[in-house]
Parts: structure tokens; C-alpha cells; sequence
């Protein structure tokens, strides 16, 4: 993944979470060293998804 998107690439997406999950989200973004917070959700998404999990 680049990390570069033209904005005819991009679809957004809303959903609300828990004040915690996004502590827990903002935590992970700070001690890893994303620039931004929607770059380290979009870095766990990829690698969750890539894991196969199971519901």
C-alpha cells in the first residue's frame, strides 16, 4: 500500500465506535508513529484482514 490516494480512489466510511476503542486506536497510532490517525486505522484494517479472521 502506497499511502497515496487520489480522491476518485477513495470511499469513506463512517462508523461509530467506543470512546475506548478510539483511546485504544489513538494509543497504537502514537507508539507506533502514524502521522495520522486514519492512516494507522487504515494500517489495522489491511492487517486484520489479510489475518482471515473468523467471526
Amino acid at each position: 500500500m502506497s499511502g497515496v490516494f487520489l480522491m476518485s480512489e477513495k470511499t469513506f466510511l463512517n462508523i461509530p465506535i467506543s470512546k475506548e476503542l478510539m483511546k485504544r486506536i489513538d494509543d497504537y497510532r502514537f507508539e507506533m508513529r502514524f502521522s495520522a490517525r486514519t492512516e494507522a486505522i487504515r494500517f489495522l484494517l489491511e492487517y486484520a484482514l489479510k489475518q482471515k479472521p473468523k467471526p
